[in-house]
């Protein structure tokens, strides 16, 4: 029972790490998502590629130099606002007024 266990552990260990993605293709995926959802047009979804690509990047080369997991923590908050920041100025560029 605990040979099958530890089989079962090892191959689901073995999905994870290959599931790993490019910042480019999580771009590509992240901003296909909202064109879907919003109906983003050709101009707003290069924009929108762009935001998340470089805010992929900068996790990526972050996560790289192995900080501590608090550190890591904040780190991908921020750099998570700052992609929805981006993302909010290329789809509605004025204020948002509450209806």
């Amino acid at each position: 029972m605990k040979k099958i266990f530890f089989i079962l552990l090892a191959f689901a260990s073995l999905q994870c790490m290959a599931d790993k993605k490019t910042p480019a293709e999580k771009a590509k995926e992240k901003t296909e998502e909202l064109q879907k959802a919003l109906g983003l047009s050709a101009e707003q979804s290069k924009k929108v590629y762009e935001v998340n690509l470089k805010g992929n990047e900068s996790i990526e080369a972050y996560e790289a130099k192995k900080p501590s997991k608090k550190l890591k923590k904040e780190t991908k908050r921020y750099c998570q606002r700052f992609k929805e920041s981006g993302i909010q100025e290329n789809i509605h560029p004025g204020p948002i007024q509450k209806v």
